[in-house]
């Protein structure tokens, strides 16, 4: 996997052919946040938005966009990408203003099932063999999760075509072999993957004096 800093000018010119896919990771971000935080988070996009604008101009512009959990598209899509990633709304109709393709991603039915199975483990169940059982189903699904994105960028992106997927860090997804990979990674990144780290230690210690239902757990977003 290449890194778009990695890419040297006099280069650039072997990656012109081919398929290829730029990966921006997201990261769960939580709903309120502190000044700093707000300025980590904004330098990161920002630096990214630079950085794709960046490659956009060595190999040229992106044909087709992709993100995890969409299975709808235009405003359908939007909505999801509001509540999951609005730091990159804004890049996102950016592309789509420069032409590119907001691409269904994702099939409905293993999203719902994956999301189901991630509740019934945050239930918290007395049986270890239906809490492993659950688990093991959790997994099952987002595997065929990561296989359906898979066969849908596959089937989508043509040759010589541009790409870009917005996922978690931490995905499992195969690609094809004929496809380039670029992993965004600003400058900016390092930092905001420090402070989400510290922020979210802060959050998962117990309030010493506080009842269990007096600091309910904040929601997350993707960004």
């Amino acid at each position: 996997m290449t890194t778009i800093s990695q890419i040297p000018k006099p280069e650039a010119d072997k990656f012109k052919t081919g398929r290829k896919l730029l990966l921006v990771p997201l990261y769960p971000l939580p709903y309120h946040t502190s000044t700093e935080g707000e300025k980590i988070i904004q330098k990161y996009w920002s630096q990214t938005t630079a950085q794709i604008g960046t490659l956009q101009k060595q190999l040229g512009e992106i044909n087709n966009i992709y993100h995890e959990s969409i299975f709808d598209k235009e405003e359908q899509a939007f909505n999801l990408i509001k509540s999951t990633n609005a730091k990159g709304e804004f890049l996102i109709r950016q592309l789509i203003e420069n032409s590119a393709s907001l691409q269904i991603t994702e099939d409905k039915n293993l999203v719902l099932e994956n999301s189901d199975w991630q509740r019934c483990i945050t239930v918290g169940l007395m049986s270890e063999k239906v809490f492993n059982r659950e688990i093991e189903e959790y997994q099952n699904s987002l595997d065929a999760r990561y296989q359906f994105i898979s066969e849908q960028i596959d089937n989508t992106l043509k040759e010589n075509q541009i790409g870009i997927l917005f996922v978690r860090e931490d995905h499992k997804i195969q690609f094809s072999k004929d496809i380039q990979i670029f992993f965004v990674a600003p400058p900016g990144l390092d930092e905001l993957k420090k402070w989400l780290e510290k922020t979210m230690s802060e959050q998962q210690m117990p309030a010493q004096d506080s009842k269990p239902d007096e600091n309910p757990e904040e929601p997350i977003i993707m960004g």
